[in-house]
């Protein structure tokens, strides 16, 4: 795997040569293995590989095949023995095909519906000379980034934004829709229109899709929806626990292909300790070891968490793990000295756009360094786990049972989670009815009871920039900032479940600090065939009798250490320590907070008014407890770096 880049430019050789090597350069500010490019009649293609798998060894890209194709990818194909029946390789030639020889002869065999047929995580490109035409495509569930920029006969795609600045568009400007979102949406998230980027004219290819562009025109086409498969019904639980096990397990076996070590980021819970135990139970028996990180706070935070519910440090899980499977090797890591600002600026290089995800990136950009320098290839771990293995949230099953009528199965809900909980059925039958109630109804009573309420009042952007972009309707849509909260039944959720926004979101973010650290993030619970079955089956099989997270539970019985298997009170809280590490910081920030208000560069995103409060909320001496002031702060600063770079960066080229 890697990184491609593509161009197909009007205009000479020389200038084609001279566009394509200036974007290879940008390209090449990652760690790669091998890099090189290929060009013919207006087309440059590149290729950077990283060795993962011990095929990538083998990888030439970008590749001609025969007279009339050239393909570039960066991919990891997980059905290989699948494709080796399909595609009548004989098995003494096997082990030399590397996994875009695979991609090519699938192009071969099905055309543009190959995509169909591939498993893993991937995007590739392949260009039909004697059609003059151009194809992309990108894995199901979008593991891959693949961004692409059209303007009049010029097209060009990448895995990586940078590259496509000022080539196929000769002027870079900001897209002001996606800053605007950025400012309002109260998540990670970051647009509310999916594929749309901060730069005017670069856009995502969405998760299971492919392009053609041919003729001076892209056009797009949906290939894979999970959301229209149908259902899959057994006779017996066991019967369900079964085929969850079997696709389960092929899909982190899979993902062991390696041409180094194999890493996990592990923590104390269901999703990751599900994983790593069954990829160290595969590991063994090769007499292998499987490397796990763990992120724990640092040494002199004392802080107690404020809900006996929730645990800060979860060590003591983790051990349980490493006990039960002697071939982990166990790594604990507070990275002492770091915090949400460590590294803005190198961030801001490697993602190319603003970002909300500091609090983690005090120990997952290291993480990933760490298990790259320790000869990990790949790191696994279990963060899309909530949509499919260990799916399953109560006020969801209650809800599906309620609008299917079926409620003396709600009743019994209501009393097994009060048993669960020991709390009174009344108490458990107050939140029922809390569910049940419309969405309209709850929110037209709450409007009633604040009517001074303004959807928009807790963010940062400015108001006239939000009206300008319909910003309060756009989030509606997307069931952000909400005046009350919205329940889903369990066929509304399978939606929010593969929404493409979070998908594209998680597939960048990982295959950008791929990319810097030299090392692939996979993640097993985001497997195509999981997704599929895991969409597909009964809600009873994720909840019953108040037990949540039911099918993980039962499939992990002998394989999880019971304490966490079975736990069903407490939960971790990821970056609990991400307030007390930044104490250090806090006149930098108060500094930083004055130069932004002095010099202007958000007037035309952000409210000032608000980010001078942040400023009167910074000062004095006192401890800063109010986590959404230094959110916003840390934003602010965020952004504001952001533009002052891209300023410079135009500058410097006009």
């Amino acid at each position: 795997m890697g990184a491609i880049l593509g161009l197909v430019l009007s205009g000479s050789e020389a200038r084609l040569r001279e566009i394509g090597n200036n974007a290879m350069d940008k390209l090449g500010e990652f760690r790669f293995d091998r890099l090189r490019s290929e060009a013919e009649e207006g087309v440059f293609f590149g290729c950077g590989v990283i060795v993962n798998t011990p095929e990538s060894r083998m990888e030439e890209l970008p590749r001609r095949q025969g007279n009339d194709y050239l393909i570039t990818a960066d991919a990891i194909i997980d059905n290989r023995d699948e494709l080796f029946q399909l595609l009548g390789i004989e098995h003494e030639h096997r082990a030399s095909v590397t996994d875009s020889e695979l991609i090519m002869l699938a192009y071969e065999r099905w055309g543009y519906d190959c995509p169909q047929h591939l498993i893993g995580d991937y995007a590739f490109a392949i260009w039909d000379k004697r059609k003059r035409e151009l194809y992309c495509a990108r894995d199901a569930v979008g593991a891959r980034s693949l961004y692409y920029s059209q303007d009049g006969g010029n097209f060009g795609f990448c895995t990586i934004e940078k590259p496509l600045l000022g080539t196929v568009r000769t002027t870079v400007e900001l897209n002001e829709r996606w800053l605007a979102d950025f400012l309002a949406i109260d998540s990670l998230l970051q647009e509310s229109i999916a594929g749309e980027t901060v730069y005017e004219g670069i856009q995502q290819l969405l998760p299971a899709h492919y392009g053609i562009w041919r003729e001076g025109r892209l056009e797009t086409t949906k290939y894979w929806d999970p959301l229209q498969l149908p259902p899959i019904r057994y006779n017996t639980d066991e019967e369900y626990v079964e085929a969850f096990n079997r696709i389960f397990r092929q899909a982190v076996d899979c993902r062991l292909r390696s041409a180094g070590e194999v890493g996990i980021m592990l923590s104390g819970g269901l999703d990751s300790g599900s994983v790593a135990c069954l990829a160290a139970e595969r590991l063994g028996r090769d007499n292998r070891r499987l490397h796990a990180f763990s992120s724990v706070p640092v040494r002199d935070f004392g802080e107690k968490p404020g809900s006996r519910h929730h645990i800060f440090d979860e060590a003591e899980q983790m051990r349980l793990i490493g006990q039960a499977y002697p071939n982990i090797n166990q790594t604990y890591c507070s990275f002492e000295g770091r915090n949400a600002l460590t590294d803005v600026d190198k961030m801001l290089n490697v993602f190319a756009h603003p970002y909300k995800i500091f609090q983690n990136m005090t120990w997952y950009r290291p993480m990933l360094n760490k298990a790259a320098d320790e000869g990990c290839t790949i790191m696994l771990n279990g963060q899309f786990g909530n949509a499919t293995i260990s799916y399953g949230e109560f006020t969801m099953h209650l809800l599906t049972l309620y609008r299917s009528g079926r409620l003396v199965s709600l009743y019994k809900e209501i009393k097994g989670l009060s048993r669960l909980i020991n709390q009174p059925v009344k108490r458990v039958g107050k939140l029922a009815l809390k569910v049940i109630t419309p969405y309209w109804l709850r929110s037209m009573r709450d409007r009633k009871r604040h009517p001074n309420y303004e959807r928009l009042h807790n963010t940062l952007i400015k108001p006239a920039l939000a009206a300008k972009w319909n910003v309060t309707e756009r989030l509606e849509k997307m069931n952000a900032r909400l005046y009350t909260e919205r329940y889903f039944d369990y066929e509304e959720d399978k939606s929010w479940r593969v929404n493409p926004l979070f998908l594209l979101h998680v597939g960048a973010v990982e295959t950008k600090l791929s990319l810097e650290n030299g090392i692939t993030v996979r993640d097993p619970s985001r497997d195509r065939r999981l997704i599929e079955f895991c969409l597909a089956i009964p809600s009873d099989q994720y909840v019953r009798e108040g037990l949540e997270r039911r099918l993980i539970r039962r499939a992990m019985k002998g394989i999880l250490p019971e304490p966490i298997r079975t736990n069903i009170t407490t939960h971790g809280v990821q970056s609990a320590d991400w307030m007390h590490r930044l104490e250090p910081a806090w006149a930098s920030v108060r500094t930083e907070l004055d130069q932004i208000v002095k010099r202007g560069e958000l007037e035309a995103y952000a409210d000032m008014d608000k980010v001078r409060e942040l400023q009167a909320a910074l000062i004095g001496d006192k401890p800063i407890t109010d986590e959404e002031v230094v959110w916003k702060s840390l934003m602010t600063i965020i952004l504001s770096r952001f533009l002052m770079d891209f300023r410079r960066c135009n500058q410097q080229q006009n």
